[in-house]
């Protein structure tokens, strides 16, 4: 059996040696290095530790996320409305329209015709509704007396001091705030601000207040 060695090299790389051998019959074939089983034998291994590693990683964090409170990555919905550009009163009528079990009400003025009439339906629907008013704005022009002729649980504040919340809970889940009194003159003239909260923990938060009031505690 005959033996040779070529020696071939290129500028950028290491110079490469291959034996070959010629057998008996003629027939020539490249002889392979020693080492060349073991180096591909160490890449399978490596190959096979990184897809370890790899699945180790993504199981990790998979443990890891399902330990996450529930609900910890859950950001309220939140719509701001400026009045009377964007149709406050409109807004609080479609919830208050939308309204399947309660609708609690904290409001410092309630003049709105609109926005009483919406209740007023809550009401024939079988919604539990209830309203509290602050005593000193009990005018002529209060919707105090149409909603009390409704049967709508109204209650004046008995705070010493003023009532000045304006917010409502629906559904114990949306939460509607700001500086809009249910009057006609913060629907269309006043500048007002209307923000929109969906959010359960925020409701609770709220209706803790409203009952508190309804009860006639103050957090005093």
């Amino acid at each position: 059996m005959l033996r040779y060695t070529e020696l071939s090299a290129h500028p950028s790389r290491i110079p490469r040696v291959r034996s070959f051998e010629i057998n008996p019959e003629g027939k020539a074939f490249i002889r392979r290095s020693p080492g060349s089983r073991g180096s591909m034998r160490e890449q399978s291994v490596s190959l096979l530790l990184l897809i370890l590693l790899a699945a180790i990683l993504i199981i990790g964090f998979d443990s890891l996320r399902q330990r996450e409170p529930q609900g910890s990555s859950k950001c309220p919905r939140v719509n701001a409305l400026f009045c009377p550009e964007d149709g406050c009163s409109r807004a609080i009528i479609s919830l208050f329209d939308r309204a399947n079990e309660t609708i609690d009400v904290a409001v410092y003025s309630f003049t709105h015709p609109d926005i009483a009439e919406a209740l007023v339906r809550a009401k024939e629907r079988g919604v539990r509704v209830r309203v509290i008013l602050e005593a000193e704005q009990l005018t002529s022009y209060s919707q105090y007396g149409r909603l009390r002729s409704a049967g709508i649980e109204v209650m004046l504040d008995r705070n010493e001091y003023l009532m000045h919340d304006k917010f409502a809970i629906i559904d114990g889940k949306v939460v509607v705030t700001g500086s809009f009194n249910y009057t006609v003159a913060a629907d269309e003239r006043n500048d007002e601000n209307l923000v929109i909260i969906s959010d359960e923990s925020v409701a609770e938060r709220f209706e803790g207040e409203f009952e508190e009031m309804w009860k006639g505690v103050y957090g005093r």
